[in-house]
């Protein structure tokens, strides 16, 4: 399958939230490993293995992410892949200021 096949494929799982600008992974959701905090990204099929989908769209349009650094949702949504508008290229720290910032943090969540 070409590149551009797949990216067809990967565009029919995508919805776009008119309200949010999401754009809403459709197909396969999965748990990447032991920790509970790392599920509910968009799995797809990059033609060798399952990947990440908003990672895997990321490269298609903007090459590699950086060494060192991990994707980072503008926007919290797990679920979303929009890699134009909502997600960049960031520190661990930086997510977790992020976290921290927007009270998601469970030691910033009020009683």
């Amino acid at each position: 399958m070409t590149t551009r096949e797949r990216l067809r494929l990967f565009l029919a799982k995508v919805w776009v939230g008119p309200l949010t600008g999401c754009w809403h992974w459709t197909g396969a959701i999965r748990r990447w490993s032991r920790e509970p905090w790392d599920g509910g990204y968009g799995a797809f099929w990059d033609g060798e293995k399952v990947v990440r989908a908003h990672v895997w769209l990321y490269r298609q349009l903007h090459g590699e992410v950086p060494a060192g650094q991990l994707l980072l949702h503008d926007c919290d949504n797990r679920r979303c892949v929009n890699v134009v508008d909502h997600i960049y290229p960031g520190t661990q720290k930086q997510n977790v200021e992020d976290m921290i910032a927007k009270g998601r943090a469970s030691f910033s969540r009020k009683s």
